[in-house]
């Protein structure tokens, strides 16, 4: 019997000084591996950690006889990089340039731009509706941004008065 396969069967009966071996012996191969997939330094080793934690939990299905443990470390660290990239491909990202030319505006000008859409008077008269539509039970009017509005923009003393006039009308 190897030395790595007694290794092998002592991490899987839960010795856990056997698998740092195992770690300590395979990491470098299975990082290089990793990195050269994904260039970047860091996800590297964030995938490799997670390959062997992987392995660490799996490791009561490996068998010796069937496959090399070097074999099936890399099989989980193929299947490691394949799910990073298909979520990478899934993220949207944008160039740098872009990303710079975005925060590169103007915070205070944006608040007032939507400060002027959006007057006092038409979120209260909204709001108004609103809260009418939901209490006398006409939910199909009532609308997302508008229900917002009554969280938003009515005062928590005004509620009492609002209910009172929305039943009388």
């Amino acid at each position: 019997m190897s030395s790595e396969e007694n290794l092998v069967r002592q991490a899987i009966d839960g010795n856990q000084s056997a698998f740092t071996q195992l770690y300590d012996e395979h990491f470098d191969r299975i990082y290089r591996y990793v990195y050269f997939r994904v260039n970047s330094r860091a996800e590297a080793e964030d995938l490799t950690q997670e390959v062997f934690l992987k392995a660490l939990q799996a490791i009561g299905s490996y068998k010796w006889p069937d496959v090399p443990f070097a074999s099936w470390l890399f099989r989980i660290a193929h299947n490691q990089v394949i799910d990073h990239s298909r979520k990478q491909s899934k993220q949207k990202r944008a160039p740098l340039e872009e990303a710079a030319a975005v925060s590169m505006e103007d915070p205070v000008a944006m608040i007032e731009q939507n400060v002027v859409t959006f007057s006092p008077s038409h979120i209260v008269t909204e709001a108004f509706q609103s809260f009418y539509a939901f209490v006398s039970g006409d939910y199909r009017q009532l609308r997302h941004q508008a229900a917002t509005s009554i969280c938003s923009s009515i005062f928590v003393a005004y509620c009492p008065s609002l209910l009172l006039h929305a039943l009388k009308t």
